[in-house]
């Protein structure tokens, strides 16, 4: 709103001095959901793709095949490949992983998955059978360790496709042959050494070409997102249900934070919560479970805490519940005669 049109309407002090109270009151509430706690989600703050000179995958019209090999991908990172432009669901192939390996799927005189297909360069070509539409998706989860490669595909033309850390913990990925690459490079101090992450790189489709002018086409068709992984949240509406020495509890399970939970941590006491004694069970992702080998009578707190691959979450709410069964039949019943 222009300054004349706050002269033509004439407001006076006190609508100024209310409507001033709002906005910084907004500008607060802004600034405190800006500081909040979000998802572990990382704003990497990639460099604009760079490259040095041409950028392709590609040779004469025929697609460019990948390989890896364990020394390409290191011992405890599971790299998963995807044959759309996506990092969920079925992989087309695995590193490290279940499923079909990738140094077998990746054949490109068996007319296997491809990571990239051929430029086009004869007209007739371009018009009966254009560029294809060729997506994939690459996902990746490794614990951060100033490693070489966190991956790296290897082609027949000595093309890469390579994720790998830096100095000063930055990431980088690298698409393409030396001296006609694509490469993406993080800000300083993004990875944290020791703490696990997952990167997703998506292609949408299309050759990367061999036109300098068309560089921003090319790194436009790539998604780059990281994610750092942490413990699971907190269990939520905790209940115990009482029985005969045991007592029955459920609850809710929280958000995974990226890596999927595998167990939880069933604790119980005796004393008001002063001691917490652990419930042995065989591992299980199931929200339920009944603790067994309690003392009828006696009064119990529960809680109970998710496990993934990081480690255990916090505890959830704490819930009370005191064991019991039906009394015993009344003995020796006597009955005296009255008038």
């Amino acid at each position: 709103m222009s300054l004349c049109m706050f002269r033509k309407k004439r407001k006076t002090p006190k609508v100024v001095q209310r409507r001033s109270f709002w906005v910084v009151l907004a500008l607060i509430v802004y600034a405190v959901l800006a500081l909040a706690p979000h998802a572990a989600a990382i704003n990497m703050n990639w460099s604009s793709g760079s490259g040095d000179g041409t950028w392709t995958l590609t040779g004469n019209g025929s697609a460019q095949a990948f390989w890896t090999d364990t020394t390409g991908v290191p011992a405890g990172v599971t790299v998963l490949v995807y044959d759309e432009a996506t990092v969920s669901g079925t992989p087309y192939c695995t590193v490290n992983g279940s499923g079909p390996d990738c140094s077998s799927m990746m054949d490109e005189g068996a007319n296997t998955f491809a990571l990239d297909r051929p430029v086009r360069t004869d007209p007739i070509d371009q018009a009966t059978d254009p560029d294809a539409n060729w997506a994939w998706g690459i996902l990746t989860t490794y614990t951060a360790g100033g490693m070489e490669s966190s991956y790296k595909f290897s082609g027949d033309t000595g093309a890469d496709i390579w994720l790998q850390e830096k100095s000063a913990n930055r990431l980088s990925f690298v698409y393409g042959v030396s001296g006609h690459k694509l490469e993406w490079i993080s800000d300083p101090n993004v990875l944290t050494i020791g703490r696990q992450y997952q990167v997703g790189i998506t292609y949408s489709g299309g050759t990367t070409g061999q036109n300098a002018a068309d560089h921003a086409i090319y790194t436009s068709r790539f998604s780059i997102s990281v994610v750092e992984l942490t413990e699971p949240g907190a269990p939520t509406t905790l209940l115990a249900t009482r029985g005969n020495q045991q007592v029955a509890l459920t609850w809710v399970t929280p958000s995974d934070n990226g890596s999927a939970i595998t167990d939880y941590l069933i604790e119980y006491s005796s004393d008001g919560g002063t001691n917490w004694s652990p419930f042995g069970h065989d591992a299980s992702p199931a929200t339920s479970a009944t603790v067994t080998g309690l003392v009828n009578g006696t009064e119990y707190e529960f809680r109970v805490s998710a496990i993934n691959a990081i480690g255990p979450g916090g505890p959830s709410n704490i819930a009370t519940a005191t064991p019991a069964t039906e009394p015993g039949a009344p003995t020796l019943l006597s009955a005296t005669a009255g008038d």
